[in-house]
């Protein structure tokens, strides 16, 4: 009995880490959704790799949704153990991305060898594992570098360059700073500049949405973060403390814990 406690305990511990990894609440939920369907509607049409003459058409959607669904789902749980780990912090992201594709690509190999031996489609037997293994790995990577941050559309470069509202809100000698971090002080904002401070009446929310498309992470209900200015998080006593570039350290709430650290591991 005492057995079966300890396995069933470290079970539970083992699910609880991995379901706080996966980052559920910062996951782009609706671009994922229509990557998703619209690679199962046009995989299912198009019939690729022989399957369209091997295979009808709700044969292929089957197909192609175990296939997609599976692969995904290991590369998603391989890539945001890896990332969002307080073991790996210290890696830089692009071996996390590599390693995470390597380990997610064999049970997402397994699946789309299973699924093509179980409707003979002829096309993979078990021998071409290690072959698809690695096809798996080249995909699964490419799609990992733009999920999670390390290669960004041009427009979100384009997007980040735009000045945000909130200098509207600042005096002329700062209109070509650039925004470290918001604090709430009473009833005003502290915006800090790279060219120094300025108190703006408003309320924290409202200077969030001021930022516009400024990119930074909310670490507290009254602190925000520009991610070029933040540099590492550190534990002071039950606390924990995000370390700013300018040599400031600001209060990170557990609460908004995982975005701080996800803000981190994209700067690695």
């Amino acid at each position: 009995m005492l057995q079966y406690s300890s396995i069933s305990g470290i079970c539970n511990f083992t699910m609880r880490e991995f379901v706080k990894n996966m980052q559920f609440k910062n996951i782009p939920w609706d671009r994922k959704a229509i990557l998703f369907f619209s690679s199962i509607v046009l995989l299912s049409l198009t019939g690729p790799f022989g399957t369209y003459e091997k295979l009808g058409l709700w044969e292929r959607l089957v197909f192609w949704s175990i296939i997609i669904a599976g692969v995904g789902f290991f590369m998603h749980a391989a890539f945001s153990a890896l990332f969002f780990s307080d073991r790996f912090k210290s890696v830089p992201a692009i071996v996390l991305l590599i390693s995470g594709a390597m380990l997610a690509a064999i049970p997402g190999a397994a699946v789309v060898v299973f699924v093509n031996l179980t409707f003979d489609t002829g096309e993979m037997p078990a021998s071409s594992f290690p072959t698809v293994w690695s096809q798996v790995v080249v995909i699964g990577a490419i799609i990992g570098l733009f999920d999670f941050g390390l290669i960004k559309p041009e427009k979100e470069h384009e997007g980040s360059t735009a000045k945000a509202r909130l200098f509207e809100k600042l005096p002329q000698d700062l209109q070509n700073a650039k925004i470290v971090s918001l604090s709430m002080q009473d009833h005003y904002a502290e915006v800090m500049t790279t060219e120094g401070p300025h108190l703006v009446l408003i309320r924290f929310s409202d200077a969030l949405a001021l930022l516009d498309e400024t990119d930074g992470t909310q670490i507290h209900r009254s602190h925000w973060v520009a991610s070029t200015y933040a540099s590492r998080i550190h534990k002071s006593g039950r606390r924990y403390e995000l370390e700013l570039t300018d040599g400031r350290t600001l209060p990170v709430s557990a609460s908004f814990l995982e975005s701080a650290e996800s803000m981190i591991h994209v700067n690695a």
